[in-house]
């Protein structure tokens, strides 16, 4: 079973990346174009598709099929999105620096594309990336390994009604974060509504489990139909005015 979830993972790769050189991401960094619809979206962990990740293309594309007529523009979150969970602080400069990326990025945007919908999105480590985004202050640890004063990141507060979904794959549980020394995930109370979490039974990152390496699961969210169906609920908030 484990052999013919990784054969058909790695096929299901190669078909993304194809299709990643066809329709190249922009990155967070660039100047913003003024779509109907722009995905700000974190890869995971050393995820390949860079900027944006595998795991965010099949998200974009499924959600641009949703929305006929209308432009969706992919942009990858400029960020580390390196492995170093062993080293809390270096770790925690990575995520942190992905969070001010992407809310820099929703700020431009907000500003030069007032009529453009945005979506904010990640995928594991992306996950956290997003969810710090849009929380306004967070606690960051210091090489010492103690927890320093929190640390602004998050959008604007005029930026808040340009975002019409949040989408997050495979989120990182409170008890693996707590494990790996890293503070909560929390998305902001104005958020509530239009927040999509998706958490594959079976996925040790996200399902409540201590710290240890990600399993076969983890890395299945670009082919189980997880971004389909995120892409469902977040072309029906956006078809709806949200």
């Amino acid at each position: 079973m484990r052999t013919r979830l990784l054969a058909t993972f790695f096929c299901a790769v190669a078909t993304l990346c194809g299709l990643a050189v066809m329709s190249p991401s922009t990155e967070a960094s660039a100047s913003p174009r003024c779509s109907d619809v722009t995905v700000l979206f974190a890869r995971g962990t050393n995820e390949i598709g860079a900027p944006i990740g595998v795991t965010g293309l099949t998200f974009t594309t499924a959600l641009s099929a949703l929305l006929p007529g209308k432009s969706v523009e992919p942009i990858g979150v400029n960020y580390p999105a390196s492995v170093g969970f062993i080293n809390r602080f270096q770790f925690a400069r990575t995520v942190l620096a992905g969070a001010r990326s992407m809310a820099r990025a929703a700020d431009r945007l907000a500003v030069a594309c007032p009529r453009t919908r945005i979506v904010l999105g990640g995928y594991s480590q992306g996950a956290m990336v997003t969810a710090y985004a849009v929380n306004p202050a967070l606690p960051a640890p210091t090489p010492s390994g103690r927890l320093s004063a929190p640390t602004l990141t998050s959008i604007a507060p005029q930026t808040v009604s340009h975002i019409a979904a949040i989408v997050m794959f495979a989120p990182p549980s409170s008890q693996y974060l707590r494990s790996a020394g890293g503070p909560e995930m929390v998305v902001g109370r104005e958020y509530q509504g239009r927040t999509f979490v998706y958490c594959a039974p079976g996925d040790n990152v996200c399902n409540g489990a201590q710290f240890r390496m990600p399993d076969i699961v983890h890395v299945l969210y670009a082919i189980d139909g997880a971004t389909a169906q995120a892409a469902v609920g977040t072309a029906d908030l956006i078809s709806n005015g949200s």
